[in-house]
This record gives C-alpha cells, sequence and structure tokens, in this order.
C-alpha cells in the first residue's frame, strides 16, 4: 500500500483558487483510501465564525487502487446544527460512488476517522434545525402554553338565580364564581348592559342601590375576563324593583342645619341636636317635622353627646373643651342653663339618663404617666351634684353608652395601640358591677352601642383597615348579645367593602333597630354615602336607604340616629354640595 502525502500538492493546487473565494473555511482533511474506503481525519468549521461550513476535498487518483474521495460534506458543530444533501463520489471504484440523504439529530460533534460507504448518514446530537428536502429534524422543541378562557362557574342575584321583586329601598348584591388556569381572572358586572362594576378579587361581588325613582324592570348579567380578553358570560337574570314613593325605608324629608350637629336625642314629640357652632356648644331642638323651636349656643366647646329626660324636662349635654376638658350641661327644654360640671383630662364624653332620674357620665381619660386609656365614670343627680366619686373602668376611651329601664347600662370603649384600634363592650349593673365584656376582634373597631328593653345589647361599627391585608374583607357589622354576654345574631352590614361603617344604632321597644352609617362602594369606585338600615330583633334586615350628596364624596358620613315611637327614623349626616359640606337631618318613613 502507498500512502500519499496531499497536504503540499493541495495547497499548491487549491491556494490559487481559494484566494478568489473569501468565504472558504479553513478546513483540512488527510485521507487514505484503500479499495472504495476513505478513511481521514475532517476538522469542523463553526459557520457561526463568518466561514462556510462546506469544505471540498479533491485528488488524483493512484492507479494501485488507492483512491482519493472527492465530494461535497457539510457537518456543523454549532448548537443549532444545518444539515444538507451530501453526495460522495469515490473515485477509482465505480462502486464506491454513495449519495444518501442526511438525517440530522441534535448538535453535531465531528472528531476521528470519516468513513464513506454507499448511503451517507450523519447524525448529531443536541438542537438541529435541518434545510434538505428530505431530513428529519428532532430533539428539544419548546411548546407555547396554552392560555385557556376563564369559566364563570356561577351568577346569584340576592342569593339565588330568581329573585324576588323589590317593594323596599333596599341594596341589591350580585355574586359571581369565576375560574381560569392563571390567576388573572376578573368579574364585570352588567345592569342593562351598561358596566356596574369591575371586580379583580374573589369573591366577586358588586352592589348597587334602588329606591322609589328606580322602580322598573332590569337585566343583570355577570362576565369572566382574564388579561388576554377572553370571557364567559352568565346567563341573564331578571329583577322587578316597584317601589312606593311613600313606602317603609323611603326619605320623607331631608333639611339643612345651621350648625356642625355630631348628636341627636329623641323626646316624645320633639328632638334635639347638638355640636358646635362658632366654636362654642350649640344645641338646636326641632319638631318631628323638622321645624326649629330654638337654637342655643353656650361655654367653648364641641357637643359629643346629647340626652333628653322628657318627664324631668331636662336635657344633658356632653362637650370637650379646647383644652381637652369634658363638660357637662344640663338644660332644661327651653334651653335655659341648669348647672354645669367639668371633668378635667378628658377627650371623648358620653352621657345618658338612668332611672332615679341620674345622669350617668363616661369620659374618656388617657393616664399620662404611661399613655394608657381609660374612662372617668360618674354619676350626678338633677341638681347637679355629683354621686359618690369617679371610678376609672373600661380598657379604653369612652366611645358609647346606653341605659336600659331597669339600670343596666352598657359601655363601648375603644384604645389604639401599635397593633391597631381595639373595643370593648361591656354591660354593668345597676349598681356598677360588671357583668361581662367582650372586645370586637380584630380587625373590627365598635362605634357606638345600643341596649333594649330586653336587655339585648347591639354594638354597631366598621373595620379598622390598618388590620385588613386584603381590602375586599373590609366591611360594616352589627353585633347582638344577650343579657349573659353571648352572641345572638351577627351582621356583616356590607359585602366586602373598603371603609363600610355603621356610625350608630337606636333602638325601638320591641327589638327593631335602626343603624346609619358610611358606605364606600367599592375600591377603584369611591363613593361615600350615608347608608341607614332597619333590622328586625332576630337581625333580618327589613330595608335600606342611602343618601348621596353631589360633591366631593369624601365629605360624606353619618354621625347619629334616632327612632320616634311610630318607628320613623331620623338621621344626623354630612353629605357633600358643589360648595362644600353641608349638615342634614334626613326623616325615613317607618
Amino acid at each position: 500500500m502507498t500512502t500519499l502525502r496531499l497536504r503540499p500538492l493541495l495547497s499548491v493546487i487549491l491556494t490559487p483558487l481559494l484566494a478568489g473565494c473569501p468565504d472558504t473555511p479553513a478546513m483540512e482533511t488527510d485521507s487514505t483510501s484503500t479499495g472504495g474506503t476513505s478513511t481521514g481525519a475532517t476538522t469542523a468549521v463553526d459557520p457561526t465564525d463568518g466561514g462556510d461550513p462546506t469544505a471540498a476535498s479533491t485528488g488524483p487518483t493512484d492507479p494501485t487502487g488507492t483512491e482519493t474521495s472527492t465530494g461535497t460534506s457539510t457537518e456543523a458543530s454549532t448548537t443549532d446544527a444545518v444539515a444538507t444533501d451530501t453526495t460522495t463520489t469515490t473515485t477509482g471504484d465505480p462502486s464506491s460512488t454513495s449519495t444518501g440523504d442526511s438525517t440530522s439529530t441534535g448538535d453535531s460533534t465531528s472528531t476521528g476517522d470519516s468513513t464513506s460507504t454507499g448511503d451517507s448518514t450523519s447524525t448529531s446530537t443536541g438542537d438541529s434545525t435541518s434545510t434538505t428536502d428530505d431530513s428529519t429534524s428532532t430533539g428539544d422543541t419548546t411548546v407555547a402554553p396554552i392560555d385557556l378562557p376563564p369559566v364563570l362557574v356561577n351568577f346569584l342575584v340576592q342569593g339565588t338565580t330568581t329573585p324576588a321583586p323589590i317593594g323596599v329601598p333596599t341594596l341589591v348584591l350580585l355574586e359571581a364564581e369565576a375560574t381560569d388556569d392563571k390567576p388573572d381572572v376578573a368579574v364585570d358586572f352588567y345592569v342593562d348592559d351598561t358596566l356596574l362594576m369591575t371586580d379583580d378579587l374573589p369573591p366577586f361581588k358588586a352592589t348597587f342601590h334602588v329606591g322609589p325613582a328606580d322602580s322598573g324592570a332590569y337585566t343583570l348579567r355577570a362576565v369572566a375576563r382574564d388579561t388576554a380578553a377572553q370571557t364567559d358570560a352568565s346567563d341573564d337574570i331578571g329583577l322587578g324593583v316597584a317601589i312606593a314613593a311613600d313606602g317603609p325605608g323611603t326619605e320623607q324629608w331631608a333639611l339643612p342645619i345651621e350648625g356642625d350637629a355630631f348628636a341627636l336625642a329623641m323626646g316624645p314629640d320633639f328632638l334635639v341636636l347638638a355640636g358646635t357652632l362658632d366654636d362654642k356648644t350649640w344645641v338646636e331642638q326641632r319638631t318631628l317635622d323638622g321645624l326649629i323651636l330654638w337654637s342655643e349656643t353656650y361655654s367653648w366647646g364641641v357637643a359629643q353627646d346629647v340626652a333628653v329626660h322628657a318627664a324631668a324636662g331636662r336635657i344633658v349635654v356632653g362637650s370637650v373643651t379646647p383644652f381637652d376638658d369634658a363638660r357637662l350641661d344640663m338644660l332644661d327644654l327651653q334651653g335655659a342653663s341648669q348647672w354645669n360640671s367639668s371633668l378635667v383630662g378628658s377627650s371623648t364624653v358620653r352621657v345618658a339618663f338612668g332611672p332615679g332620674p341620674q345622669v350617668l357620665s363616661a369620659a374618656g381619660f388617657i393616664n399620662e404617666v404611661d399613655e394608657s386609656a381609660a374612662t372617668k365614670f360618674r354619676r350626678f343627680s338633677l341638681a347637679g351634684g355629683a354621686l359618690g366619686p369617679s371610678k376609672y373602668i373600661g380598657s379604653g376611651e369612652a366611645e358609647g353608652l346606653a341605659v336600659r329601664a331597669s339600670g343596666e347600662w352598657a359601655l363601648l370603649t375603644s384604645s389604639t395601640s401599635l397593633i391597631g384600634k381595639q373595643t370593648w363592650t361591656t354591660l354593668y349593673s345597676a349598681a356598677d358591677v360588671e357583668l361581662w365584656e367582650a372586645d370586637a376582634p380584630h380587625p373590627r373597631s365598635g362605634r357606638d352601642v345600643a341596649i333594649d328593653e330586653q336587655g339585648r345589647v347591639i354594638t354597631v361599627g366598621g373595620t379598622s383597615i390598618g388590620w385588613v391585608p386584603n381590602y375586599e374583607e373590609a366591611h360594616s357589622w352589627i353585633e347582638q348579645r344577650d343579657l349573659a354576654g353571648a352572641v345572638t345574631w351577627d351582621l356583616a352590614g356590607g359585602p366586602g367593602f373598603l371603609d363600610d361603617s355603621y356610625d350608630a344604632v337606636a333602638t325601638l321597644p320591641g327589638g327593631p333597630l335602626v343603624a346609619a352609617g358610611l358606605r364606600h362602594i367599592k375600591l377603584g369606585l369611591a363613593k361615600y354615602h350615608v347608608q341607614t338600615s332597619k333590622h328586625t330583633a332576630g337581625g333580618a334586615t327589613e330595608w335600606t336607604a342611602i343618601h348621596a350628596g353631589s360633591g366631593n364624596f369624601l365629605e360624606e358620613e353619618a354621625r347619629d340616629i334616632g327612632i320616634d315611637a311610630a318607628g320613623a327614623a331620623y338621621v344626623l349626616a354630612r353629605e357633600s354640595t358643589p360648595n362644600g359640606p353641608q349638615l342634614l337631618l334626613i326623616k325615613y318613613r317607618p
């Protein structure tokens, strides 16, 4: 066997030819062939380096049987290999001509000797891209994930798919359940093809209020939607509304108030408002039709609470001075001052009449040593004399005070700390002995308390936002306890709305109660309105009314509430107007 040294000869032959081909790669091949078999060391060139990945090898034929393989061979050693048809022609032995289709599989690494006989198959491992007509490419393939559309599982109106017609002012509750393969689903709620609101956090809910002016037929629908604009709609649900203009819970009148009122108390045929006017304690008496009987200002301060004892002909007003001292003013039914007394060092004050009659006062007190909150409780006679020393009771400052005809009295206190606002409801005997105390569980915060003739204690309030990890869980609430302190019912006043709060509560003989508060319609659709609702002794809602102002919604709030013997509700509120906030007295029909 004769071995030909081809490198010098190839250099002589190919150098002139390659000089005009700048893209020709530097590829060297040492080839030895015997009897139709070519064996050689092949250096593969990476096409990404700027060269032509095709190397051509030519050589003379040795008559002794040693042959030179002439052909076109493509092998790419890059990550993504390109395979082209390869035809290998072997000269010297006619039977050694091979033409084959190349199958490229994955990344190709070529080292060692190359043997070409018959059909040639080039195999590489890794990621592969094939550009031949008959090439099969296999390897790692990334498939884009499929984004499935959302599914609207359920849609309810007033808790059902077949709601009964509505005949009293109320909040209509819409609820939906929706799922998606990704956490990006939201639900749009529609009323007569008009978008009411969008909720993007479960549970998906929305409300709208209906009153006498909203009587008619409505078509309601919910649509689940994802970020890819894929949707799934519910079936339509029909709702009928027929509310009489003079029916229960309808607004009878709303009258402006001159002073900045904070408190309201009911007499048998009149009502009393108290607050501040020109930086002085201000008190006003009106008929049940809203007509002013008299209006007076007294010492410097802001009235926070007022109580009426019609049989004794007395009105007691609790105020706080600019020096954070509580003050009691006793008036007759015509507004003439009878006496006053100071409770030094108090920032809040609540007053009530008890059996005797006596005046009960509860004033918030902050200990200057450790800054702890407590309530200073004291009794007074109608003539103004103190009935015993002050007592420091409760777990915080006074928020509400209510007395039963038999003498038991309920106190609502609150305290603010690093963990948020905490509130407690405590019931005392007529002898001022604590019967039980119950704290409002976080994130609840109490606002007012009442006690009815059956001894049931009702506490209302809202949510301490600092304690809410999810704003959707914020809501107003009403809780009723029996004389032993056990919860008889607990009602969430809002279906998951931010900053809902019932701020005042009053009771009727026999048990029905009315609460007034502030409603925030929805996060993202910020509209504060004054909401008033009436409930039975068992907690069922009889009607819900909403009064909406026309100006800055942030200025609207409820402050106090009273009920007359006929069951009509009187709400002291602040509404918004284009010219600023306006105090109102609103009357709702029983």
